[in-house]
């Protein structure tokens, strides 16, 4: 009787599991160094209104109200992606295979060069600042420098 009610509640559990995570599961409006976003996560500006998604085919988008496409990364047709905010200051995609597929070369330029935390402001721009938070990258524009 204990293993059928084990098995019972270990499948409860289960099916909880895989449902919680077909729901978005948002962070802060920010990504710091060495922070990553997988399938399914990703960031919300903090009016609400802005959310950036690392969706089930790989690409990276940022939506408002949560339909309205803004910007996408463009890596569809990929799977497992993830988002990285690495060390080295290089927000990078990498995809099932661990190798690079997308990122905003944000690396190896010196302190004022390299980024150091994403952020999704309130009017939907991803921006990607340097230690003395000045942008160094948007998706609006790209590199900055």
């Amino acid at each position: 009787m204990k293993k059928n009610v084990f098995l019972f509640g270990f499948a409860i559990l289960f099916s909880i599991s895989i449902q919680a995570q077909q729901i978005p599961r948002y962070k802060a409006n920010s990504l710091e160094k060495l922070q990553t976003i997988t399938i399914n996560q990703g960031l919300r500006s903090h009016n609400g209104l802005y959310n950036l998604i690392m969706q089930k085919d790989g690409n990276l988008c940022v939506y408002k109200n949560g339909n309205l496409s803004v910007w996408c990364s463009m890596t569809n047709n990929q799977q497992k992606n993830t988002l990285i905010m690495q060390n080295d200051g290089n927000l990078v995609i990498y995809n099932q295979f661990n190798r690079p597929i997308w990122s905003t070369n944000t690396y190896n330029g010196g302190i004022q060069k390299t980024g150091k935390m994403l952020v999704l402001q309130n009017d939907g721009n991803l921006m990607l600042f340097n230690q003395y938070n000045k942008a160094i990258w948007t998706s609006q524009r790209g590199r900055l420098y």
